[in-house]
């Protein structure tokens, strides 16, 4: 341990520091280091010194957080996603009914929401730019109808986006994906959505109808 660090402890009542050989750290004033969990923590002190440290969270192979969630996205990316496609376009799909594919995004979220969230962006945006694979953009839709909640805040961009799409079937699923939860701001948001095709305008109005006599009561 360098005279510096061990002068910074002295000072402020701690006498060691943990042999992590690789573990990045820098001091802050007034705080206090707690070790919570895995991880190094700081506190407001509650002792009168000048510094303590903090210690970067680094997992047990060395890696930081960021560089463990780009590894898990490369994963996802070359190993997740041919399966995923697959299902999609294999699998009988009934509204409202479990699937494999929704099932394999889910458990994908469960572990770590972050980077599933990541991977599931960046496919949709793949495949809404895709003239020619329109059919797996609609199953990608159908999985984000399923887990809104999951995909809560991000499912609104992505079924406004669907809205702006040239196909009506991915517009409708735009239109239910936020149909699936009645609040003010996805009533403001289908206030302002207005399309060229009758049957869908007529659904949508018919949607902000439902919301105001949900939310509105009179």
């Amino acid at each position: 341990m360098s005279n510096t660090l061990s002068n910074t402890f002295r000072s402020s009542g701690l006498s060691s520091v943990p042999a992590h050989s690789d573990t990045s750290f820098f001091v802050l004033p007034d705080y206090e280091r707690v070790f919570l969990g895995n991880r190094y923590t700081l506190i407001p002190s509650q002792r009168d010194f000048s510094f303590s440290v903090i210690f970067i969270s680094i997992n047990e192979s060395g890696k930081t957080i960021n560089q463990f969630n780009q590894a898990h996205l490369i994963e996802l990316m070359t190993k997740k996603t041919s399966l995923l496609i697959s299902l999609i376009k294999n699998e009988d799909f009934e509204y409202g009914q479990n699937s494999e594919s929704i099932r394999l995004v889910e458990n994908e979220l469960k572990k770590n929401s972050i980077v599933a969230n990541e991977w599931f962006n960046r496919l949709f945006l793949q495949y809404f730019a895709s003239s020619s694979e329109t059919g797996v953009l609609i199953g990608l839709l159908r999985i984000v109808e399923f887990l809104s909640d999951r995909f809560d805040p991000a499912y609104k961009t992505i079924a406004l986006a669907s809205i702006s799409h040239i196909n009506n079937e991915v517009k409708e699923l735009g239109v239910r994906i936020l149909e699936t939860s009645c609040s003010f701001e996805n009533l403001k948001i289908l206030k302002n959505v207005h399309v060229d095709t009758k049957w869908l305008q007529d659904y949508i109005d018919q949607v902000i109808k439902d919301f105001e006599q949900a939310l509105c009561p009179s």
